[in-house]
């Protein structure tokens, strides 16, 4: 009977314990509930603040970067100012390379002269260029200036940022605080489950809330790409070319065509002194100038009559050369055909007549035209003109590009029998 007391009594507590945690889940649930609706409202707070900071983001990141691309814009043209500054010094440099090393004479000062005309227009230019680089530079310095005074405020601290910043900061405290909830009422639940078949009464905890994944998209995406515009708002055009940088170029150039200036004046002087002195010889220059010019003629003169003595020799030479030729022409002629002559004039023609030794220049073919053979029925009745060769080597390559075409088209007729002969002629001579 007591232990059955007991067991009703523990039974009881148990009881009891289990609808007191059935309460407690309750009330967290109901707590979670209205924490979920605070996220919502303070997130649509959240969103409204980001969207007029992003709008008034979105109007001075135009202005800024109008600003920038105007800094950026003489930025170009101070960098093409002092380009053209630096060729100017370039072309001084070039100039005084150029620059006649060698005493001046009257080439040489012209040509300094027209040296330094051509320097004294860039030389001009040096200062309306420098002066209109400097007015750049302070227009592209003020533009710059602005773009930063427009960009200021957002990053400085707290600045603009500061209530987002703080919204940001709370929400991210809600989000740990709804995670820690949700998670202590999941591990009730499943506590009521274990100690009661009451735990069928508990509510089931809305598990379809990714809280993570809300402060992601709610939170941290919206204020790194706020942050991310922030920096773009930053002007980055170059501040070079420095004033200094300008200043240095022109005093070069400057220094420069000093320099140049210095050399064509010191060539004027040498120039006009060799000058003088040359006035002051001139009688003594003028008498050496006509020495000169009557050893020139009688020196001409002497050459003259030498070549008029070679070219009677060398006309005498040909003469003889031109005889001799002409002799060996009347001795190297092919017998004629008389009217009782012996033989039937069939031994061939004379393909190459009068072949001789190197020596015995000019040398001389005489060659009969086959073609004519078949015609005509007489090997000695076209005879070619004779022709000479500075060698025999010459006279071999002629005769035997006239046997070639004689090889390749076959000889009928009459002139068959001398085929042989014509084929052992361009044996005997090697023709290949």
């Amino acid at each position: 009977m007591k232990s059955l007391l007991i067991t009703l009594l523990a039974v009881a507590a148990h009881s009891a314990d289990t609808d007191g945690m059935l309460r407690d889940y309750s009330t967290a649930l109901e707590k979670r509930a209205a924490l979920d609706l605070e996220l919502e409202r303070r997130i649509t707070l959240f969103e409204a603040e980001v969207s007029g900071l992003e709008k008034n983001l979105h109007r001075d990141g135009e202005a800024a970067a109008i600003q920038c691309a105007k800094a950026e814009e003489e930025g170009a043209r101070l960098t093409r100012a002092a380009d053209a500054l630096a060729t100017i010094g370039a072309q001084f440099a070039l100039r005084l390379e150029n620059f006649p090393k060698k005493t001046c004479g009257g080439y040489a000062v012209r040509r300094a002269e027209s040296l330094l005309a051509a320097s004294t227009a860039g030389a001009a230019e040096i200062t309306p260029l420098l002066s209109e680089a400097k007015s750049i530079a302070r227009t592209r310095l003020h533009s710059r200036a602005a773009a930063q005074a427009i960009a200021a405020p957002w990053d400085q601290r707290p600045g603009r940022l500061a209530l987002v910043s703080d919204q940001a900061e709370s929400l991210r405290l809600l989000f740990e605080e709804a995670r820690q909830r949700s998670h202590a009422a999941r591990v009730t639940r499943s506590e009521i489950k274990r100690l009661s078949d009451k735990g069928v009464a508990a509510a089931d905890p809305d598990s379809s809330i990714d809280y993570a994944a809300r402060e992601r998209d709610a939170i941290t995406k919206p204020f790194s790409m706020l942050v991310s515009k922030i920096r773009t708002l930053n002007c980055n055009a170059s501040l070079a070319p420095t004033a200094a940088h300008l200043d240095a170029s022109a005093d070069a150039a400057l220094e420069a065509f000093q320099t140049l200036l210095a050399r064509v004046r010191r060539c004027r002087a040498e120039a006009a002194a060799a000058l003088q002195a040359e006035l002051e010889h001139a009688p003594q220059t003028a008498e050496e100038a006509r020495l000169e010019e009557t050893a020139y003629e009688t020196q001409r003169q002497k050459h003259l009559a030498r070549d008029l003595e070679e070219w009677k020799r060398r006309s005498k030479r040909e003469a003889r050369r031109l005889a001799q030729q002409r002799r060996f022409a009347k001795r190297m002629r092919p017998p004629r055909r008389r009217k009782n002559a012996k033989g039937t004039g069939r031994k061939g023609p004379w393909l190459a007549w009068g072949l001789q030794l190197e020596s015995d220049a000019p040398i001389r073919l005489r060659i009969t035209d086959v073609d004519q053979f078949e015609e005509n029925e007489a090997p000695y009745k076209r005879i070619l003109r004779a022709r000479l060769f500075r060698s025999s080597r010459a006279a071999q390559q002629w005769v035997c590009e006239r046997l070639a075409g004689i090889r390749e088209r076959p000889v009928v007729g009459r002139s068959a029998e001398f085929g042989d002969e014509i084929v052992g002629l361009g044996k005997e001579i090697r023709c290949d």
